[in-house]
């Protein structure tokens, strides 16, 4: 796999248009550690030095800067490999149609198409998953799930009947089960809201035009360098 071009996204400070419209978004997520915060103008500055293209916007969250680079690629003809451990992408997977996003868990080292996708988030289609985590809720608070509970099973057949999510919440007529169809209705707000958490914005401007992503522009030699003895970090940064 020889990549043509390549990018590194990052968060700012800057609070984020999700944590306006809702002040509990991600309110349950552990604080990142002062020692690892501290590294990350280290890693830019580094990546800067090597040529290494990096987009970061104030106030707009690196996922969706990265979703609508996906786009952006895909309309340009190009495969896509997203790598993160971050399960809010598995909705830019797909892999059944050409061009294709793949999804790379550098942890597990462990490349992730439609297929896979689909294993773990119960047989819906990828771009669901928003959905799906909006309606049954997650671990790590982003979204607390429907009051009450729904299964996968019926949370999967309600969704891909209705088309969505948002398609659902407008034809709860169509519900049969009167309990559950008095639970959608009495949090329809909320599940808007946790829909919006997890839906990413792939309709942003690019700050950085696509071509400049080109590996020719990268000092490749000194980043394979780099990636063989992380000590030399300090000293490329300290040279930027």
């Amino acid at each position: 796999m020889k990549p043509h071009r390549v990018c590194v996204f990052f968060d700012t400070p800057v609070i984020t248009q999700r944590k306006k419209e809702d002040p509990t978004y991600k309110v349950k997520r552990e604080r990142m550690g002062d020692a690892l915060r501290r590294q990350f103008p280290l890693t830019g500055s580094v990546l800067k030095s090597l040529a290494v293209p990096v987009v970061q916007v104030p106030g707009v969250e690196a996922d969706d800067m990265i979703a609508s680079y996906t786009k952006a690629s895909l309309e340009s003809g190009f495969n896509v490999i997203v790598v993160s451990n971050d399960s809010d992408f598995f909705q830019l997977v797909q892999s059944n149609a050409s061009p294709t996003v793949s999804l790379y868990k550098f942890r597990t080292r462990w490349l992730m198409g439609q297929d896979e996708v689909l294993q773990l988030i119960g047989g819906t289609s990828p771009r669901l998953h928003p959905d799906l985590r909006a309606l049954r809720g997650d671990q790590w608070g982003k979204t607390p799930g429907l009051p009450g509970g729904i299964s996968k099973e019926l949370a999967v057949e309600l969704l891909e009947t209705a088309g969505g999510l948002l398609p659902l919440l407008e034809s709860l007529d169509n519900v049969q089960d009167e309990a559950l169809r008095n639970r959608l209705h009495a949090s329809t707000d909320m599940l808007k809201r946790s829909y919006r958490a997890s839906k990413l914005d792939d309709s942003l401007a690019l700050p950085i035009p696509l071509q400049d992503f080109a590996m020719g522009r990268v000092n490749q030699a000194g980043l394979a360098l780099l990636l063989t003895d992380p000590t030399l970090v300090k000293t490329h940064a300290l040279e930027v």
